[in-house]
């Protein structure tokens, strides 16, 4: 399998483990991913990726781990990309809204949604 092929296979996978509850699964698949991603040099791949890192991480409840993915995969977006694309504003709305799940004990729960996944939602299982 070509390897960019692999990173958005293990990044859906990843994704829909985290729809099922499954976050050890969800971590190790991405982890994979943004492994690959970075022998790649994919940095956009890693952008999308590190997001969705940050949403696991998110999710599980470690918030300082969920902020340091999400900073990553903007620094990386706006590099490559420029600010105010889709990815970047993804990346930043889920920044803001890790602020929101500190202050309010918790996340929305629907982290495939178009507005929280990288992908634009497209990795729905």
């Amino acid at each position: 399998m070509h390897q960019l092929k692999k990173i958005g296979l293990l990044n859906r996978e990843g994704m829909a483990a985290l729809n099922d509850g499954r976050m050890d699964d969800a971590l190790n698949r991405l982890l994979e991913a943004d492994r690959i991603a970075r022998e790649q040099q994919q940095p956009l791949h890693e952008a999308k990726v590190q997001n969705n890192l940050g949403l696991v991480h998110q999710a599980a409840g470690r918030y300082p781990e969920a902020e340091s993915c999400f900073r990553q995969a903007v620094r990386i977006a706006v590099e490559r990309a420029g600010s105010g694309n889709i990815l970047h504003r993804t990346i930043a709305r889920n920044l803001a809204r890790l602020d929101e799940a500190r202050d309010h004990g918790g996340c929305c729960g629907n982290h495939a949604c178009e507005n929280h996944c990288a992908c634009g939602g497209s990795c729905r299982a």
